[in-house]
């Protein structure tokens, strides 16, 4: 982002929104939540995404609201054929950790990887609506994790991870999700997650750089996994 914002003109762009009343359906996708650094104001300078954080949450019921819709896809099992060449070599490393990781199966608290790459479009006509990088079933607690998956060298924000999380788990119709895998039971607890490495850009700003980023996950009822080997060992973080 070569032109820098104060903080007050960080809050203008959500309060245009708000006032508007669109464009929150997507809202991961504004080019302003992947912002890094530091607002321009002369004292006081914030973390961009921190500044969005803080004025989320005081406006939640833009993001627990009706803002983003539910899709209602039927099935979500999907096939997997093999990736496409044409597809963007950042997202075809994604995908391919991605059944990396599938392919281990089981893993000690996040449970067992079942599917990855899940749809949540119902049809074509669906915009904005993506996939699921990976989801896992951990019998023990009785809960589906829903994982967004960055790599180690992504630069996205975890705010973007957030949102984009966040909004798939309201995209999708739950209870038809659950009844795709037979093996899910009907009153399993279906939980955000996000997936990083421990040397990433997302795992610096979650342990010390933003804290309100935090609390808004907390809000929002998104765990953490940390992927802290090269051979994926996975930990749950608090």
């Amino acid at each position: 982002m070569p032109k820098k914002y104060t903080r007050q003109e960080t809050l203008n762009i959500l309060e245009t929104m708000k006032k508007e009343g669109k464009g929150f359906s997507s809202l991961y996708k504004k080019g302003f939540i992947n912002w890094s650094g530091k607002s321009m104001d002369r004292s006081n300078s914030e973390y961009y995404s921190e500044i969005i954080s803080d004025w989320l949450l005081n406006n939640m019921d833009i993001l627990t609201g009706n803002h983003i819709k539910q899709v209602n896809r039927e099935n979500y099992k999907e096939f997997h054929p093999e990736l496409d060449e044409n597809t963007p070599a950042t997202n075809r490393e994604e995908e391919r950790i991605a059944k990396e990781i599938h392919k281990e199966k089981v893993y000690k608290e996040l449970g067992e990887v079942f599917d990855y790459q899940v749809p949540l479009k119902k049809t074509n006509k669906d915009t904005g609506v993506g996939k699921i990088d990976l989801v896992a079933f951990n019998k023990n607690e009785n809960n589906v994790y829903l994982l967004e998956l960055k790599r180690r060298d992504n630069s996205e924000t975890l705010l973007r991870c957030v949102l984009e999380i966040y909004t798939y788990w309201k995209q999708l119709n739950k209870d038809n999700f659950k009844k795709s895998f037979d093996f899910l039971p009907l009153d399993a607890n279906i939980i955000p997650a996000v997936l990083i490495f421990k040397d990433s850009v997302q795992y610096k700003q979650y342990e010390s750089e933003h804290p309100k980023t935090r609390k808004l996950m907390k809000v929002l009822g998104i765990q953490t996994f940390v992927v802290t080997q090269a051979k994926y060992t996975i930990v749950k973080e608090d």
